[in-house]
């Protein structure tokens, strides 16, 4: 139960970071003026204004969907869903700095989101959930 509990607290931190970055991200990218998204993200110019809107709104549900999910322990699979989500959304984001040939500056950063996404992401789905259960079971009574 202890490895269950240290998994536990590492997953909700890093959800937690994650879903900070993204608020902010995502929160920057649906409300700052363009001109000073372009500024910080080259990336930005050559989107259609409505498009990195959307990229932006996207990420921010997605993080708040993922801190609804720490408050509510019985919607904790929100967290996962959303977690899932924006690995779509990276996964995308990597597509486009390839076809930028933007990798070798955005990969590693991409990735590394990717890979911490994805943990929460199955812990969140599946991992505590199973871990719980077999934690409720009880060993059958002797006679």
């Amino acid at each position: 139960m202890l490895l269950f509990r240290t998994a536990q607290t590492g997953i909700f931190a890093a959800q937690l970071l994650l879903a900070m970055f993204f608020v902010f991200v995502g929160g920057m990218k649906s409300a700052a003026p363009m001109a000073m998204l372009q500024l910080h993200h080259a990336w930005v110019a050559s989107l259609p204004t409505p498009v990195a809107r959307l990229v932006g709104a996207s990420e921010s549900v997605c993080a708040s969907l993922m801190i609804l999910g720490l408050l509510l322990r019985r919607a904790a699979w929100f967290s996962g869903v959303a977690a899932l989500a924006l690995v779509a959304n990276q996964a995308a984001a990597v597509i486009f700095h390839i076809m930028r040939g933007e990798l070798a500056g955005s990969g590693p950063q991409n990735l590394l989101i990717v890979l911490a996404l994805s943990c929460v992401g199955a812990w969140q789905c599946f991992g505590a959930r199973h871990v719980h259960l077999a934690a409720e079971k009880k060993p059958p009574e002797p006679g």
